[in-house]
């Protein structure tokens, strides 16, 4: 080290990476050999990649810029003592290839200088002995612009990289589920009953089960414990509420006192606090795995219940492998619950274990805990009936299939209506299923009399017969594998002329059920014929 570098515009020095791994580093040391008095300007560092050997225009490597302030940097005569850039966290740098250290400054004239040497110069403390040889492989550049870099050959910075030394050693990553944020329930959210203390909430796919814990709250502008509805102080609904009834739509929770009349209330502010029921799940966590290392991963479920299932809730699933960025398809439902309910369990509900393995210290896998995220599928599926039995379930409201524009299922496809040009008298319906186990659906239809008065949307459903000759839907098997499609046959109106009363519109209704979420029916290409006479 025999000559000194000043700082007006950027400089930089290649250095190469030699690990087939690649390494993290955590600081540079850089030797200055002075700096002016009334310095006041910082010391910015950054990594920037090469170009065929050549510091990149523009790019900078992720987190590695460094400041240092005029009064952090020392200076040191001998070029013996060093400043520390450190960086926030640690940078890693590929294997096998080029990267240059870049240093620069806003101060004027001879504000900074650092420690080079230099070919042909006499060594620090020498005046007889000279450097014979290139004293670093890498190279020294200078720029006017600090996009445009000169390579100067003779000449290398003097520098120190530090790195992280790693254990050797696998290490364990666990990361907690958050609690679902708050919901925004829809405006008027409560159905109140007169003389009734029972309010039945609109919050669909809220993830409840019946006995647990859900809080009402309002924000700033609406509903507060003095406020009155229907008779009600909002102190009788606010706060935390136990469930007594759930389906799809919502669920029901005693209040304090009854209501004076029935009415829909509440307002536009309700918030309540919801959980994600889980039935399939995909891991997207980003993590750096430089060669030699791995990572292992496992998730932690807890149990859900589906609306017409026997499962049991909020128990421990068996640790489930799985891998990152890719569907995991569950046998059972799980749930990422709220705060109260992991309170209670006293562990998260949801959790994934990232094993992170390295067989060499120079590297091991990272993982950026900023963009760590889990993408849950719940199918929205029932098995509703208007009484309480085995393998169904009772909504709050239970309405037939067959009334004109509703019905209590939750899973369901309604055609568009078919305009006819000549009048049909009956319906040939194609439509391939893969139906597993705890699983059916029903075909329901309508039809409008040709010459009729009324609109089809006024018109009463009508559930299609499964029974031969009508259907095969009873003679086909179910499906114990996920590719298997059936084609299902309906005939309605009789088997090959139809004895439906002539009609120009009908339309088709698939109503889906299932015991458990995690089984489900799918149909693909619905095929339909109008039959004439």
């Amino acid at each position: 080290m025999s000559s000194t570098s000043e700082l007006i515009q950027p400089i930089a020095q290649t250095f190469k990476v030699n690990q087939v791994s690649g390494i993290y580093i955590t600081k540079i040391g850089i030797y200055f050999a002075s700096k002016a008095e009334d310095a006041d300007y910082p010391v910015q560092l950054s990594i920037r990649p090469t170009v065929n050997g050549v510091p990149h225009s523009s790019k900078i490597i992720e987190n590695s810029v460094s400041f240092k302030a005029a009064s952090d940097i020392t200076v040191s005569t001998t070029a013996t003592t060093e400043t520390i850039f450190n960086f926030e966290e640690p940078v890693y740098l590929e294997g096998g290839k080029d990267f240059a250290i870049c240093i620069q400054s806003n101060a004027l004239g001879n504000a900074y200088k650092v420690w080079t040497a230099k070919l042909g110069d006499f060594k620090l403390g020498s005046t007889t002995e000279r450097l014979q040889t290139d004293p670093y492989s890498g190279i020294f550049f200078k720029s006017a612009n600090g996009r445009v870099f000169e390579a100067d050959q003779t000449r290398d910075l003097t520098f120190k990289v530090y790195r992280a030394n790693f254990l050797n050693t696998n290490s364990l990553v666990r990361f907690n589920a958050a609690p679902p944020p708050v919901k925004s329930l829809t405006n008027n959210p409560f159905l109140f009953a007169s003389n009734d203390a029972t309010v039945t909430v609109a919050h669909p796919n809220h993830g409840f089960q019946v006995n647990d814990v859900v809080h009402i709250s309002s924000d700033s502008s609406g509903l507060d414990s003095a406020t009155s509805i229907n008779g009600i102080f909002g102190s009788s609904i606010l706060g935390s509420r136990a469930i007594t009834h759930i389906d799809g739509t919502g669920y029901k929770f005693e209040m304090d006192s009854a209501a004076d009349s029935s009415v829909f209330g509440g307002g536009n502010s309700i918030l309540a606090t919801q959980q994600y029921i889980i039935d399939s799940f995909k891991p997207n966590i980003e993590i750096l795995q430089p060669q030699g290392t791995n990572h292992r991963m496992v998730a932690g479920l807890t149990t859900s219940k589906s609306f017409g299932g026997d499962e049991t809730a909020y128990g421990s699933l068996p640790k489930h492998a799985t891998a990152n960025k890719t569907d995991t398809f569950l046998n059972s439902p799980a749930v990422i619950a709220t705060a109260v309910r992991d309170t209670a369990l006293t562990r998260s509900s949801y959790t994934i274990d990232l094993e992170l393995i390295s067989k060499t210290s120079y590297a091991a896998p990272s993982v950026d805990l900023q963009r760590a995220s889990v993408i849950s599928v719940h199918n929205i599926i029932d098995n509703p009936d208007s009484a309480a039995t085995n393998g169904f379930n009772v909504p709050l409201n239970y309405v037939p299939e067959t009334v004109t524009n509703f019905g209590s299922s939750l899973a369901k496809h309604i055609s568009i209506p078919v305009l006819l040009a000549e009048p049909a008298t009956g319906i040939k319906v194609l439509v391939d299923v893969n139906r597993p186990k705890g699983t059916n659906f029903d075909l329901f239809y309508k039809v409008l009399d040709a010459g009729g008065d009324i609109s089809i949307e006024d018109t009463d459903w009508i559930e299609a017969s499964k029974v031969e000759p009508n259907s095969n839907h009873n003679t086909l098997p179910i499906d114990t594998n996920y590719n298997v499609f059936r084609e299902y046959k309906y005939i309605i109106g009789g088997t090959y002329q139809g004895d439906l009363a002539p009609f120009t519109t009908y339309q088709i209704k698939i109503v889906m059920r299932s015991t458990s979420s995690t089984d489900v029916p799918r149909f693909k290409a619905l095929r339909t014929i109008a039959l004439g006479t």
